[in-house]
């Protein structure tokens, strides 16, 4: 392939930078994309006109490190010498956080384990593996894809759990909105009241 020079090598990458452009949703101007390539090809004549050094640049030699201080004296010596002061800080340990464990109540345990058996009963189905309209196969198509929704802004930290400062937040958050979802769904033919206190 011949090489391009001149006013045909500028056009040609004004075309890509117009072609760029329109895949990503934001035309530009032929004459912006001109202009972009003449800056492109101005700059390439410069490097090339001044490539720079033609020897490799000198090696330093690192001086002593203020960690290889015997004593504290001899690194704030080290450290006056350059100009500086030591600080000498302690560093906490953080090799593993400790683990938050929820402890929940007695009734607190029997709540979420009814409200789990609600949310399994919601998300029943009457369809059978070949069926391809899953929504359609729901029985309470009114409060399956609300738990869907839910769940799947908890599982990818979306919506109301982006906000979660930890991951009990996310859990409490998402424990109450499961809770209102049952709550709405007591009404319902042929499902009872899920909790009674």
């Amino acid at each position: 392939m011949a090489e391009l020079e001149g006013t045909d090598l500028r056009n040609v990458i004004a075309d890509d930078y117009q072609k760029a452009a329109a895949r990503t949703g934001a035309p530009i101007p032929r004459e912006d994309a001109e202009r972009l390539a003449a800056a492109d090809l101005a700059l390439v004549d410069r490097l090339e006109a001044d490539p720079g050094p033609a020897s490799p640049p000198e090696t330093l030699t690192p001086g002593p490190s203020l960690a290889e201080a015997s004593d504290p004296t001899e690194a704030e010596e080290m450290a006056r010498a350059f100009g500086g002061k030591l600080v000498v800080r302690d560093v906490p340990n953080e090799s593993a956080p400790t683990p938050v464990v929820e402890t929940l109540s007695r009734e607190s345990l029997e709540k979420r384990q009814k409200l789990l058996r609600r949310v399994k009963e919601l998300m029943r189905t009457n369809c059978t593996k070949q069926h391809r309209h899953v929504r359609s196969c729901w029985e309470y198509k009114d409060f399956a894809p609300l738990v869907m929704r839910i769940h799947a802004d908890w599982n990818t930290c979306r919506g109301v759990f982006a906000q979660a400062k930890n991951q009990r937040e996310r859990d409490s958050r998402f424990f109450v909105l499961m809770e209102r979802v049952c709550d709405s769904s007591n009404g319902h033919p042929g499902l009872p009241a899920w909790y009674f206190k």
